[in-house]
């Protein structure tokens, strides 16, 4: 039983991982998130958008974990779908490893 359950729970990580990036990516361009993370000359309003999209995204995971109880697994599942998503989308390597780092450092 053990192993099915985990199996529903994965599949349950992968979609809401596809789902969060793509809603990302609806919000923030690559080329933007990839100039936000390389300090270009990035107008105030594009830098809040950008940052609120972000926290969102945190929120959004935060809410997701506590919900779901994700162990190690579980969160090294959404973040190994989530990369592959943005990778998919055309987001640049350095800024997705940026992006992954902070929610991996702001949600428990």
């Amino acid at each position: 039983m053990g192993l099915f359950f985990w199996n529903r729970q994965s599949k349950r990580v992968e979609a809401f991982a596809m789902e969060l990036a793509s809603d990302f990516f609806g919000q923030v361009s690559p080329e933007a998130l990839a100039g936000f993370f390389q300090d270009e000359r990035l107008d105030q309003k594009t830098r809040k958008r950008i940052d609120a999209q972000m926290q969102n995204l945190v929120l959004r995971l935060s809410q997701f974990k506590q919900l779901h109880k994700l162990g190690v697994y579980g969160k090294a599942k959404f973040h190994q779908v989530f990369i592959g998503r943005l990778e998919e989308l055309g987001y640049d390597a350095e800024a997705i490893r940026k992006l992954n780092t902070l929610l991996m450092l702001k949600t428990p």
